[in-house]
């Protein structure tokens, strides 16, 4: 089901509320939720990158910040945290780093 905008900007500020509790595993869902119905959605794939980090699924964020760099390859936040999880696993040892 197609959403409106508003409702997935308040899907996209809620589950960012969650990150900020660090309820990440439910944020995760609903940003799961998110891009499940808005395939497009390049903040919802983001956020949801960052999130995975929070929780060490290192593969999984590196997906979504590709997955956001292919829908906009000018979002340099996207960029930014992809090259950090590149330098980072070239240093091995992942579960040192809370990004």
């Amino acid at each position: 089901m197609k959403q409106s905008s508003s409702e997935i900007l308040q899907k996209i500020q809620f589950a960012d509320s969650m990150v900020d509790k660090n309820e990440i595993l439910s944020a995760i869902a609903l940003f799961n939720e998110v891009v499940g119905n808005n395939p497009m959605c390049e903040t919802a794939f983001l956020k949801r990158g960052i999130a995975k980090c929070k929780v060490q699924d290192w593969s999984g964020a590196m997906n979504d910040f590709i997955k956001t760099l292919e829908i906009n390859e000018e979002n340099i936040e996207a960029k930014n945290y992809l090259e950090m999880l590149q330098s980072i696993m070239s240093f091995g040892n992942m579960e040192r780093y809370d990004v």
